[in-house]
């Protein structure tokens, strides 16, 4: 496999370059907006850089309201899949209320204010719904499913779904 790419907007021109060689903070810090659509960064939030660099595979962020819980959940889940093809992320909340907001404030407003992301990404054939954003990533696809376990079938809904990465949010 070659290196892994990734894109980034200049003005309104996508551009793509190599990212093996930075620290997963800065890709996205390239990528994405605040929910206002303002240029996202981690310097209100320094603490959070070795959360994002330090490779891993179990992190619980554990932390007071309003520290970019759900934005680093975003982060991770869509960065990922713009970045490897193939990749498949389950988002899991407790409510469905809690997936619809996390799905509008935070993945729905990153595509909204980063169209030509949206455009690089996507075509008429792959999903976006609430449940499920898909994206064109070399000759794969990555998809991001999004699952309540609130509701009558609670935890069945989340069952059989295959998944690299499985990120929880709002469980207390």
């Amino acid at each position: 496999a070659g290196p892994i790419a990734c894109f980034y907007l200049v003005g309104t021109s996508l551009r793509q370059f190599p990212t093996r060689d930075l620290p997963f903070h800065k890709i996205c810090e390239m990528i994405f907006t605040t929910d206002d659509g303002r240029r996202w960064a981690l310097d209100r939030m320094p603490f959070y850089k070795p959360v994002y660099d330090k490779p891993r595979n179990k992190l619980l962020l554990y932390t007071s309201r309003q520290s970019i819980k759900s934005t680093t959940l975003r982060n991770f889940s869509v960065g990922r899949s713009l970045m490897k093809s193939g990749s498949k992320s389950l988002v899991v909340a407790p409510t469905t209320t809690q997936l619809r907001t996390f799905n509008d404030e935070k993945l729905e407003t990153t595509f909204t204010y980063r169209k030509k992301l949206k455009e690089a990404f996507t075509t008429n054939d792959t999903k976006w719904n609430v449940g499920v954003k898909e994206f064109r990533v070399g000759r794969g696809t990555s998809r991001i499913t999004l699952r309540s376990t609130g509701g009558a079938s609670g935890a069945e809904r989340i069952r059989g779904i295959t998944a690299n990465d499985i990120y929880l949010d709002e469980f207390q």
